[in-house]
């Protein structure tokens, strides 16, 4: 993180920044913590705002065109997944409507109607549910978490919304 605002300053960019979005999970317990720390620092220091990004919205970013419904699944280890359901709002950015741990296993119930089913692409997903969800006729993607997502669709977020409390903000944690 040090070397990043090296380089920001080394090339005179810190001083442009106007706006810090930050991914906020679920993700790596302690990797959500150390970058919403120096998110959050750096705002402090610049006085400049911050949107909180859930990782959900960064692999709906990649629904296919056409689609206003997108599921979304990102590891919680112990053979069960985050899902989350979002659809697309009139603010152009997708909004998680419902979320929840599962066991992998019941993944093809949750999942209907016409949309999509987008993953990590770290993430390995069983051939007899990718089997199951193609005979639902839904649509399977694959993605990767992207800093240009991130920035995209905070900025969109900000636009229509305003910036989240900086001392308010936290980490998605979806388990207690």
């Amino acid at each position: 993180n040090f070397l990043s605002e090296n380089i920001l300053v080394s090339y005179n960019y810190i001083d442009d920044i106007e706006l810090i979005a930050v991914a906020i999970g679920p993700g790596s317990f302690t990797g959500l913590r150390i970058g919403l720390s120096y998110a959050q620092g750096l705002c402090l220091g610049r006085d400049i705002p911050i949107v909180g990004i859930n990782n959900h919205q960064v692999l709906a970013e990649n629904c296919p065109i056409g689609l206003s419904s997108v599921f979304t699944i990102i590891n919680a280890h112990r053979d069960e997944v985050f899902l989350a359901k979002m659809n697309l709002n009139d603010k152009e950015y997708f909004e998680i409507e419902s979320h929840v741990v599962i066991d992998k296993k019941n993944l093809v119930d949750e999942i209907n109607g016409k949309s999509a089913l987008i993953y990590n692409i770290n993430f390995e997903l069983d051939k007899s549910i990718i089997n199951a969800l193609i005979k639902k006729q839904i649509s399977i993607n694959s993605a990767q978490y992207s800093a240009a997502a991130i920035a995209k669709i905070g900025y969109k977020q900000y636009q229509q919304s305003g910036g989240d409390n900086l001392s308010e903000i936290e980490p998605l944690y979806i388990r207690p």
